[in-house]
């Protein structure tokens, strides 16, 4: 069965929920969207299962103080318990007046429904080429 607007609107609202808590330093939050033996991959790290997801984000959290992470353009499939979405990402630092873009990028997202709730199974995490931290491709 094809995914209904409730499936969307709460797929949605998960990678809102992702930003969130990095922006409001709360691994334990973060590492909740994932399923347990969910997968980031990322050149900023690759951490599979809760327990190497929350330390890889309790590290990223306290040096990510003062940002506002936003997705953009989601783009959300799938049937029954299974759904994929892509998106774009923008983060803006607010340590400074006026704000400023720190960096773009996009996910590939792989979900299931696991007891009733969305959670991430894998996130492919990409940096758009402007950004000057890390000039690495994530594995596929």
């Amino acid at each position: 069965m094809p995914l209904n607007a409730d499936d969307i609107t709460a797929i949605v609202n998960l990678a809102h929920e992702y930003n969130d808590a990095v922006d409001r330093q709360d691994p334990h939050a973060w590492t909740q969207t994932y399923t347990v033996d969910g997968e980031l991959c990322s050149p900023l790290g690759n951490p599979k299962g809760h327990q190497a997801l929350f330390e890889w984000i309790s590290g990223v959290v306290t040096s990510s103080s003062g940002t506002r992470h936003c997705n953009l353009n989601e783009v959300v499939d799938g049937d029954d318990d299974d759904a994929t979405m892509r998106s774009s990402y923008i983060v803006i630092g607010t340590n400074d007046a006026p704000p400023t873009i720190v960096v773009t990028g996009g996910y590939e997202d792989e979900l299931v429904r696991v007891d009733g709730r969305w959670r991430f199974a894998r996130r492919l995490h990409t940096l758009d080429p402007s950004y000057d931290g890390i000039d690495e491709h994530p594995p596929k």
